[in-house]
């Protein structure tokens, strides 16, 4: 029960003589914890993105759609120049990246997908259902280009860019482990 703004956690046991004991105990602080431990378990801690195991989780959720044939998709993206970022300017630099990233990741899919970081310069999206496949290369190609432009740090200025696979259901696959196997295949291919 919630009384101003607490979280209260109130009992009631009948007593012997017909009468009731109430007991109330403030769980406030509890529940933010267990809230915010939830939180933690699903998201990356330096993004705020979807983790690997919860992008999987949103993965599987939607293979219902896949297989009605609905149009997903699925952008694996990999920051091109991450690691000189972090061998020339140190781990701070390299954790605004990432942090600058997701935001532009995130502005460009809106509520027409989710995002994770799936890995230290890696993200995965998945959008859809959408009206045509169209829809998806053009948020890709935004992302490519918000991902491209300079992200400014303590006074430098850095270039990263970005890779991207696309894999897009039902074409590329109708279930979600085959739709990341072929999104992963085509990021790989970008990069060769």
């Amino acid at each position: 029960t919630m009384l101003n703004g607490n979280t209260m956690y109130i009992q009631h046991f009948p007593m012997a003589d017909g009468g009731w004991l109430a007991t109330h105990e403030d769980v406030t602080e509890q529940y933010r914890s267990e809230k915010l431990i939830r939180h933690m378990a699903r998201h990356d801690g330096l993004t705020g993105l979807l983790n690997r195991h919860a992008f999987r989780e949103v993965m599987i959720e939607k293979e219902t759609l896949f297989a009605a044939g609905e149009i997903m998709a699925v952008l694996c993206i990999d920051l091109d120049l991450f690691k000189w970022v972090n061998d020339s300017f140190g781990h701070a630099a390299g954790d605004a990246v990432l942090k600058i990233a997701s935001e532009r990741i995130k502005d460009h899919i809106g509520d027409m997908g989710s995002a994770a970081r799936v890995g230290g310069d890696e993200f995965a999206v998945l959008l859809g259902p959408l009206q045509e496949m169209d829809e998806a290369e053009k948020i890709a190609e935004n992302i490519i280009e918000a991902l491209s432009q300079t992200i400014r740090w303590e006074g430098i200025e850095l270039n990263v860019g970005a890779s991207m696979g696309v894999a897009i259901a039902p074409k590329d696959g109708s279930d979600s482990e085959t739709l990341m196997h072929n999104g992963d295949l085509a990021l790989y291919h970008t990069k060769i």
